[in-house]
């Protein structure tokens, strides 16, 4: 395929200043420049790898194992009071920008069918945080999987840090039947004035996405 032409009044192109320059240029100058072309692009794509490089978190039980791994910008912070795990991101200000916890999940000892204890528990847990979250306001609320295993999720609106914020909870317990305990993955992100984005996207386009996708119960 031919090249666009160029008018006149805009040339020469930079192609037609350069090739001249590389055909008379000595060898040692050509591979000069190839060396540093070369030590460039070794330089971006080992930057891109540390950029997306994951960090694996593992938690052994009892009562329940599962790991999880994570990239920047979210980064590791100390855990809250009766958590599993938090990491965060927040902006240079020090505001709060995205967050991902795990905490603990008791269903107690006759809990049957989780596809039945798992709503009842969810009733709760939303009106705890309608008494803690400032503004708050369910967005949706259902059954879901990850990776598999059946669980409830709710999504919300609420203000953390004076600041709008879009949560996302999901209840997960390792079985179907019998088992008491499990995880609450609790996330959110302060939504962005460039993006359509609903309370109920939190976790499937953006930087939660990987923790929450790469969640697995056992060690």
């Amino acid at each position: 395929m031919r090249a666009p032409s160029v008018k006149p009044q805009y040339g020469p192109t930079l192609s037609e200043l350069l090739i001249p320059r590389w055909r008379t240029a000595s060898v040692g100058l050509r591979s000069l420049v190839l060396a540093v072309a070369v030590v460039v692009l070794a330089g971006a794509v080992a930057f891109e790898i540390l950029r997306t490089r994951n960090t694996v978190f593992a938690h052994s039980g009892p009562p329940v194992s599962f790991s999880l791994n994570y990239a920047e910008p979210l980064h590791a912070v100390k855990t809250p009071a009766g958590a599993y795990m938090r990491v965060e991101a927040r902006t240079s200000a020090g505001r709060l920008r995205e967050w991902f916890e795990v905490d603990p999940l008791k269903l107690g000892s006759d809990t049957g069918q989780t596809s039945g204890s798992l709503p009842v528990y969810a009733t709760n847990y939303i009106a705890g945080l309608g008494r803690r979250v400032r503004d708050f306001s369910l967005q949706s609320e259902t059954k879901t999987r990850v990776n598999l295993v059946a669980g409830y999720t709710m999504t919300y609106s609420g203000r953390f840090d004076g600041q709008l914020m879009y949560g996302r909870i999901v209840l997960l317990v390792p079985t179907l039947t019998g088992q008491p305990n499990g995880v609450i993955l609790n996330m959110g992100i302060r939504p962005s004035a460039s993006l359509d984005y609903s309370p109920d996207q939190v976790a499937s386009a953006d930087v939660l996405e990987r923790p929450f996708r790469s969640f697995r119960f056992g060690s």
